[in-house]
């Protein structure tokens, strides 16, 4: 091996590396809260009392989400309960689409294009934030990667390579249309994982003609068609319940405006701003030091995106069909999401636009990209100037990488060990530790266990949900902790109080219902 494959492989490794550390370290530090609980308990509840899933919960814009990602969801809980796998398997899915945005640009812009874009995935603040825990829009970076790598597969002829077998060999010939099959299919299925996928449906009629891909229409057909059956349970929920009707006919209603919020919040995305106050809290300073190298890394990540979006535009508009399709597929990622939600009636999220930020990263790389942006008859001098802004432009990603790294390390580990206002909810590690001890102390006894919460319902009460899905494989009963006090005739429970102060747990003292107690612990000030 050469010492450029080295280096390469080495990268490649690093850059991988950062991705798990960030997204699968202190995996039981992510929030669990009611949105991670429900959808939780509707994938157990699929998974193992055989429920067919037509609706998710309730999304911000006050529909019912796609069921897809409970259909994601239910097998990993078909395997586990716990709701730990399936955290760490959708961080597994979010490495996993860093290494897919490397092989993506490796291909058609060279090494060292492929790891500043991968590289700049891995320690993006928000990418890393939205890749850790167990929500719809945890899964749309993934999403508009692998839709990205299957129609940069349609693109490419048959496969050369002679394989063994009739049936290996339809498939080499059919490649391509399979490819573009799944590809719609992603794109038709991503409105399912989470609304903001949405974004993928015009991104890939976009793309079905910038890249000429109108010989592809048989497995665009078969896309089409795959990607209806998915949606039709919902469509049949929807015209069967009248709630549904009701909830269509109020959104209806409201008055769209017309805005750049979806610019703005890509802006925010793609420079690393304000994601501290989701994390930690909406005031929150780093040290001095931390506080300037960020900002001077939201200024060279600006400048980068700003000069790399030029150079995207001049890629794409090269005859060489490699090097110009995977631009024209990050032009199209980048500028349809916001593009999709100028006018809008619900409000707009940050969230949105996370289909569009690896073509924020696609376009830092395109800078970087040297060879694939040198024609050959250019002079020596303009080759020289191309590398080293190649050079450059990594060596500035790295300062960027470094930093973002420093800080999103020290925000998880904090957000995990101290409570603050307005910041992250309570991680999963410390309910998660309750439920583990309650049941190793009744698994020999056979008691249950009896939580009681400030509600009952697991569709509405947060701590309900919670424990329903982490004490789903032992007896136990959630209760209403300001109104019901349950009394078996012979007592062989456990009692988990969720709060200190809720009534029943004053009643039980008062009729000496209680005898050991112990106080479980939070984080610091919680």
């Amino acid at each position: 091996m050469n010492r450029g494959r080295v280096l390469e492989a080495l990268g490649l490794a690093a850059v991988l590396g950062l991705a798990a550390w960030l997204r699968l370290g202190w995996p039981d530090y992510y929030n669990f809260g009611y949105d991670e609980a429900r959808a939780s308990l509707l994938a157990l509840q699929m998974a193992r009392s055989g429920v067919f899933i037509s609706t998710g919960m309730v999304s911000s814009t006050g529909l019912p989400n796609m069921p897809g990602f409970i259909w994601l969801l239910s097998p990993l809980f078909a395997l586990s309960s716990d709701p730990l796998l399936a955290t760490c398997c959708i961080a597994g899915v979010n490495v996993l689409a860093v290494a897919g945005l490397w092989r993506l640009v490796r291909r058609a812009w060279g090494p060292l294009a492929a790891f500043v874009a991968a590289l700049l995935l891995a320690s993006s603040p928000w990418a890393v934030f939205y890749s850790r825990g167990i929500w719809g829009q945890d899964l749309l970076i993934p999403t508009a990667i692998l839709w990205m790598l299957l129609l940069e597969r349609a693109c490419r002829p048959p496969s050369e390579r002679i394989r063994r077998g009739r049936a290996m060999n339809w498939l080499r010939l059919r490649a391509p249309d399979i490819a573009m099959a799944a590809a719609v299919l992603t794109a038709g299925f991503a409105p399912q994982v989470h609304y903001a996928g949405l974004a993928l449906l015009p991104a890939t009629v976009a793309a079905f003609f910038m890249l000429r891909l109108h010989r592809r229409w048989k497995g665009a057909l078969a896309g089409i068609l795959a990607a209806g059956l998915s949606a039709l349970p919902f469509v049949l929920a929807l015209l069967r319940d009248s709630g549904l009707h009701q909830a269509i006919s109020a959104l209806l209603r409201q008055a769209p405006v017309s805005d750049l919020a979806a610019l703005a919040d890509l802006k925010r995305l793609a420079l690393g701003q304000g994601w501290e106050e989701l994390l930690l809290s909406s005031d929150w300073v780093w040290s001095q030091p931390l506080q300037r190298w960020l900002g001077v890394c939201r200024v060279i990540t600006a400048i980068l995106a700003v000069l790399g979006l030029i150079a995207m535009i001049r890629l794409a508009c090269r005859r060489d069909a490699v090097s110009s399709r995977l631009a024209r597929l990050g032009l199209a990622l980048l500028v349809v999401p916001p593009l999709l939600f100028i006018r809008h009636s619900t409000e707009v999220y940050v969230q949105y636009m996370l289909p569009a930020l690896p073509g924020v990263f696609l376009a830092v790389g395109a800078l970087a990209a040297g060879d694939a942006r040198i024609r050959d008859d250019v002079s020596r001098r303009r080759r020289v100037v191309h590398q080293v802004l190649s050079v450059g432009t990594a060596a500035l990603v790295l300062l960027t990488a470094a930093g973002q790294a420093a800080a999103l390390s020290q925000g998880i580990r904090m957000a995990g060990e101290q409570a603050l206002p307005n910041g992250l909810g309570t991680p999963l590690g410390y309910p998660r530790r309750a439920a583990r001890m309650l049941q190793q102390q009744t698994a020999a006894s056979g008691a249950e266990v009896i939580v009681y919460s400030p509600g009952d319902d697991p569709a509405y009460i947060a701590d309900a949900a919670i424990y329903e899905v982490l004490l789903w494989d032992s007896p136990h009963r959630i209760a209403d902790g300001n109104a019901v006090l349950l009394l078996p005739a012979a007592w062989q429970a456990r009692m988990l109080a969720v709060f200190p102060d809720l009534p029943v747990m004053a009643q039980a003292r008062a009729d000496g219902l209680v005898g050991d107690e112990q106080e479980l612990p939070r984080r610091a000030g919680e």
